[in-house]
Parts: structure tokens; sequence; C-alpha cells
């Protein structure tokens, strides 16, 4: 409320503005309209149409909603997914074989193809991050820093605060 008027002069602005909208409650507010940039005005495409005719306002079904939260299908997502590449670099902790439950820093990184290896130094990001890998050179964190050779799925990667925490 701006200082120079008085509460009564501000409640009598209110009124008269009301009343030019024909509105009559005691705190009416003057009329608000929408932001024209906000408001389309192209038609519903035909499939809205046909949702709003319907009544329907979701395109799936509940049966697609519970199959698509079922276990078989985040297990049959997990599978069909891709993972983000490795690089040379990163620490991993290795999953499988002689050094399971050890953490390592990869060193190298072969890719599983020609097109893999450009596709991994390209500099898009959208494609570099998604490189298929055939296999890490890591050194192993520890006393002995053995040199071991991995393949995807016996490593995994991890955040630099449990590389820290990890078994040497």
């Amino acid at each position: 409320m701006p200082s120079d008027k008085s509460a009564d002069e501000f409640r009598e602005e209110q009124r008269r503005e009301a009343a030019a909208q024909n509105q009559n409650a005691e705190n009416a507010v003057p009329e608000q309209r929408p932001i024209a940039s906000q408001v389309s005005s192209l038609p519903e495409s035909t499939v809205t149409q046909a949702d709003q005719e319907d009544g329907s306002n979701d395109p799936m079904p509940k049966s697609a909603h519970d199959r698509a939260a079922s276990k078989e299908q985040l297990k049959k997502a997990d599978k069909a997914s891709v993972s983000e590449t490795t690089r040379a670099g990163q620490r991993i902790k290795v999953t499988k074989g002689k050094y399971k439950g050890a953490f390592a820093a990869v060193l190298e990184v072969k890719y599983a193809s020609r097109e893999a290896t450009q596709d991994a130094r390209s500099g898009d990001a959208s494609i570099a991050n998604y490189a298929e890998v055939d296999h890490v050179v890591a050194r192993t964190r520890g006393g002995r820093h053995d040199l071991i050779s991995l393949e995807p799925g016996e490593y995994e990667h991890v955040e630099e605060r449990d590389y820290e925490r990890g078994v040497l």
C-alpha cells in the first residue's frame, strides 16, 4: 500500500475498481488477465481432443503403469540400458575375480571398436559418454599397486568419497 494514501482512501479506490468490473466484494481485486505469451491460440491436437471427448486425460491404462513399475520390467530395462563409459583417471571398485572388493584407478581404456574410440574422443558428450568399452587397465589401491585388466561387468564406478574409505 502506498504511503501517501490512507487506508480509507485505498479501500475507496478498491471499491470503485470493483464496481467498474461488476464486483461488490469488500476485498475485491482488479481483474487479472492471462499473460498473452502463455496463452496458446493453436487448436488442441486430434489426440488431445479425442481424450477430452472420452473424458480420459491419461493416455495409458492403469495396467500399463503397473507393468512399467514391475520388477521384471526394471530388470529388462536395466539389461537393455546403456551405461556411461569409463575414462582414464576414474576410480572403480572391482566386483569379480581375485581382486573383488578392491578399489583401483583406471590408467587406460581400450574401446570395443575403432568407432567406439572415435566416439569417446569426439568431444560431443552425448556421444562420448556412451562409447563401448572392451576392457580397462587399472592400478589397485594399497600396498602392492597391482596392474589389472578388467572387462565391463567386473567393476563398478565409485564416487571419490567412497574410494577414500575403500579397502586397501
